[in-house]
């Protein structure tokens, strides 16, 4: 049971990494109005969807371990883990960030914020994707 939930949280983990990268890509905007409106859905996303997804992956699969022997693959794949999460958690920092500016139309910050989120969105979609990898060969 905590496998199969552990594989469901994971997946949507996934789909919404994968959901907000096609966001980040496809409606970039020049205009401040439209970006701001890309800032909201992605900070929707991320309440909503992903961020509650991430901490089921997390408890479900700190439960699943403890069930398992911890072997080299293992280990490799909970570094990997570990590290998506937390360059996850960083990333929402910046996507609140980025929204609160859209808001006050603090578009310097905004612009810093932008910056930083899509830094720490290419550490999750690369570690979420090794994760996955790891995940399908051991």
């Amino acid at each position: 049971m905590v496998y199969s939930l552990h594989i469901l949280f994971a997946g949507v983990w996934i789909g919404c990494v994968l959901t907000e990268t096609v966001f980040e890509k496809s409606l970039v905007s020049e205009q401040f109005k439209e970006r701001s409106r890309l800032a909201r859905l992605h900070l929707w996303v991320d309440t909503t969807i992903e961020i509650p997804a991430l901490i089921g992956t997390a408890i479900t699969g700190a439960l699943f371990v403890r069930s398992v022997p911890l072997d080299l693959l293992l280990s490799i794949k909970l570094v990997s883990a570990s590290l998506t999460l937390i360059a996850n958690l960083l990333c929402f920092v910046f996507v609140v960030a980025r929204d609160r500016a859209a808001v006050v139309a603090s578009w310097g910050r905004f612009e810093q914020h932008d910056h930083r989120q899509h830094q720490f969105g290419k550490v999750v979609f690369i570690g979420v994707l090794l994760t996955a990898l790891l995940g399908l060969i051991h």
